[in-house]
């Protein structure tokens, strides 16, 4: 990661933003300490978040889409110098753990966010975090306004229920429009463990008969798509090793359920997904 992105700058102020409180340059130094940035270009940028409109601060894909807009910001994140960590760690073999000392780069030196989410041998449903205050959202990339996504309790888990819109004049713009279901998740989460005992992702899709394909796609905190396949209706059961390597699974950003504006997609200008139980399991 050697480029300062809006992605970046949104994650890091996102919680002390919709908190309502401001942004300070010693606060956002703080936190993109592995970027050099002068004073000048550190107050300009908390002086352009601290003035965004309301109708960007709905949600942290929405502050960095306001982000993105502004050429100048933009040069002045591409001009940041990325500073690659280096650390002492203690390394070394008691009962199977590694204990000792090495100096460089470390691979597994993890902050509280950022340490390997524990699997305690159980099933995850990466549906648990969301609710009315942290939700479920539908984006859609020709409109800024967003749509909450219903989450019901039933027999077997959560269940993910959206309506998808596809005017048909916006199959006729330039461009790869879509709406997609966005799981978002902040700080990102570490799934190396579930990689490592071998676990699958779990979930059934149902739509209606409007909507023929669904793209699934996850990302990065980099915003990197390193998952990208269509979906058809069905129960799924998908080991994580199969879909990607375990350097993948470490920073998880997002998951999306994807539907193009495209015939192959959907062929009318109203659809329903209901997404059952995801989960990991093994």
């Amino acid at each position: 990661m050697n480029e300062l992105t809006s992605g970046i700058v949104s994650s890091a102020v996102w919680d002390l933003i919709k908190k309502g409180t401001s942004v300070t340059k010693d606060f956002l130094k703080n936190k993109l300490s592995n970027w050099i940035l002068d004073d000048k270009s550190l107050d300009k940028i908390c002086k352009y978040i601290n003035n965004t409109p309301d109708v960007y601060l709905k949600s942290e894909g929405l502050l960095k889409e306001y982000i993105n807009i502004d050429e100048e910001i933009q040069k002045t994140l591409e001009f940041a110098k990325y500073i690659k960590p280096t650390v002492s760690q203690n390394i070394g073999v008691v009962n199977g753990n590694v204990f000792g000392n090495i100096e460089g780069d470390v691979i597994n030196n993890y902050n509280n966010s950022q340490k390997p989410k524990e699997t305690n041998n159980s099933t995850f449903y990466l549906t648990d975090r969301f609710n009315e205050y942290c939700p479920i959202q539908i984006v859609k990339s020709y409109d800024v306004t967003r749509d909450i996504c219903n989450i019901e309790n039933e027999s077997n888990g959560p269940v993910i229920k959206a309506k998808i819109t596809m005017p048909e004049k916006v199959k006729q713009l330039p461009g790869c429009q879509f709406a997609m279901i966005l799981l978002s998740f902040t700080p990102f989460i570490n799934l190396e463990n579930y990689y490592d005992e071998n676990y699958n992702l779990e979930f059934s899709l149902d739509t209606s008969q409007s909507i023929k394909l669904v793209q699934f796609q996850i990302k990065n905190v980099q915003q990197s798509q390193f998952i990208d396949f269509p979906l058809e209706n069905k129960h799924h059961i998908i080991p994580l090793a199969k879909m990607s390597s375990r350097d993948s699974w470490k920073e998880i950003k997002e998951i999306c359920f994807t539907v193009f504006a495209d015939d192959r997609y959907i062929t009318d200008e109203i659809g329903y997904i209901k997404i059952s139980g995801l989960r990991l399991t093994k």
